[in-house]
């Protein structure tokens, strides 16, 4: 990571418009724990992305380095920034979808939860997943649904028109 790092920078010390470096800098700088250094390489890399070419990319690594770190308000914001500003990307309502799994301090709303994995199969139906060789998609949706159901101990609520089975 610290040979990463320094390529990095000085890719970026070379060409500060190329967005996909810095994007990948704060990758690396949040894994490596720097998140507020991360943070800032992120607004630069979205700064530079005139075409928003890696914005989605960058707003997702962003929210999933938070997430491991513990930092749930910033992961949230980064994935409500990247629901609001690419709202047909499934890979945002899929980390909506985590978070209310993940997010202990939230109280759980099984109908929420549910609503979104309909959502995301709307937007990336598990047929065309499934055909694509991305089977995991569609469960792992029904899986942060059920961890939200369980949190919320509704047992009777599993699927949304279906019983849990006896």
């Amino acid at each position: 990571l610290a040979q990463a790092q320094a390529d990095l920078e000085a890719a970026v010390r070379n060409d500060s418009t190329r967005a996909a470096a810095w994007g990948a800098l704060a990758l690396v700088r949040a894994a490596r724990g720097d998140l507020a250094q991360a943070e800032r390489d992120a607004r630069t890399g979205l700064a530079m992305d005139t075409y928003l070419r890696d914005a989605p990319t960058i707003l997702l690594a962003l929210y999933a380095a938070n997430l491991v770190n513990g930092a749930m308000d910033e992961a949230w914001n980064w994935c409500n920034r990247g629901e609001r500003d690419f709202p047909t990307d499934v890979r945002f309502v899929e980390c909506r979808l985590t978070l209310l799994a993940e997010d202990e301090r939230r109280t759980p709303d099984p109908r929420v939860a549910w609503d979104l994995v309909a959502q995301a199969n709307k937007l990336d139906p598990p047929d065309r997943a499934r055909a694509t060789g991305r089977p995991w998609l569609p469960i792992y949706r029904e899986m942060m649904a059920a961890i939200v159901t369980a949190r919320a101990g509704d047992a009777a609520e599993l699927e949304p028109g279906h019983q849990p089975r006896a």
